[in-house]
């Protein structure tokens, strides 16, 4: 059963193709993101499921029911969606609960039951006790809550929310997803998220589509995007990856310091690559050489960084050109020039098997 099903989705202007036959299904109550970088095409394939933009090929059902097509667009507020933008839209001379109450004042609800259901609906972003407020009375996070109240409270078929935290602090930021995901999880909204930052779409969403160029490069669930990319694009973007380029020989694979037999890979099928994802996580670190079965380099720190929560460390291995990123404990410091060993459990290394759009 589906609830949104965008076929081809495409979108031009003049020459350039903005979004590139996209094709994305949403099981209802199911919470994506669209992940990408600044010009990717999220924000107007978000916008093109809005009403706002018209494409120029493709179509978008929901329910079974034709939305847009490159003839025909219906309205947005004939959509039964509520979207949330960046900029919160809020009317700065409506107080907090005549925000939340506009749109169900434009679909003539009675005024009793639209009371009511404003009533509800700040208990439930716990804003109750700010009703009375103006936008430029409550901080930036309140204000988001407004916008989430006011989109809610239509009881909306799919929600839309369009980089909705960017304008917030990192505290903010942070809990404000966990309140989306809560929200979502007590209505059960069918959800589209826009986002460019990752762990936002990781915290958040059943499902992360990441984008590249206008298309979708792979589409999965966030443990299943991290551990599995199926691009170098993906495997770059999501969290942080050393690249390894290997060749298969005999029932092995050979890269530039060390072979493994393909069985002590992460593969579930025939490798058909020459590219492999390495965390940078997943390499351990020692001060002396390990008494272990992984494979073991020698190597040296050429550069560093302290994250906070963890060093950030480039180790450049001895009589060669490789270079790794690891990411190691802060309690672990090593200095640049220092002499160390790398430890590689070999089943965290994955093959990238589809070096192409999903």
């Amino acid at each position: 059963m589906t609830k949104l099903t965008l076929t081809d989705l495409t979108k031009s202007y003049g020459s350039t193709v903005v979004v590139d036959r996209l094709n994305l299904t949403l099981r209802p109550g199911e919470f994506v993101s669209l992940l990408g970088p600044s010009g990717c095409g999220k924000t107007t394939t978000l916008r093109m499921v809005a009403g706002f933009v018209t494409p120029t090929g493709g179509t978008i059902e929901m329910d079974g029911q034709l939305m847009s097509s490159a003839r025909m667009s219906l309205p947005p507020e004939k959509r039964q969606m509520s979207m949330i933008f960046q900029s919160y839209a809020l009317w700065p001379n409506m107080t907090v609960a005549q925000n939340v109450a506009f749109g169900l004042k434009m679909r003539k609800v009675p005024r009793a039951e639209a009371r009511q259901r404003v009533a509800q609906i700040l208990d439930v972003v716990q804003l109750g006790h700010l009703a009375e407020r103006y936008p430029n009375e409550l901080s930036g996070g309140q204000q988001q809550r407004v916008s989430l109240a006011r989109a809610l409270v239509v009881k909306p078929d799919i929600l839309l929310l369009d980089e909705p935290l960017s304008n917030l602090d990192a505290n903010l930021r942070e809990g404000m997803r966990s309140e989306i995901r809560r929200l979502h999880d007590e209505f059960g909204i069918t959800s589209i998220y826009v986002t460019h930052d990752q762990s936002e779409a990781m915290t958040t969403s059943d499902r992360i589509a990441v984008m590249n160029k206008g298309r979708i490069e792979q589409i999965d669930d966030p443990q299943t995007l991290y551990r599995r990319p199926r691009t170098r694009y993906v495997a770059e973007f999501i969290g942080r990856s050393n690249i390894l380029d290997g060749s298969v020989s005999g029932t092995g694979v050979v890269f530039k310091e060390f072979e493994v037999a393909a069985g002590r890979l992460d593969t579930r099928t025939p490798i058909r690559t020459d590219a492999f994802s390495l965390r940078t996580q997943n390499i351990a670190l020692h001060d002396t050489r390990p008494n272990s079965d992984f494979i073991v380099l020698p190597g040296s720190i050429a550069h560093r960084s302290f994250l906070g929560e963890s060093w950030d460390y480039a180790v450049q291995s001895d009589g060669s050109d490789l270079r790794l990123r690891v990411l190691s404990p802060p309690r672990q410091v090593f200095e640049v020039g220092q002499k160390v060993w790398l430890e590689i459990d070999p089943s965290h290394i994955v093959p990238i098997q589809e070096d192409q759009h999903a």
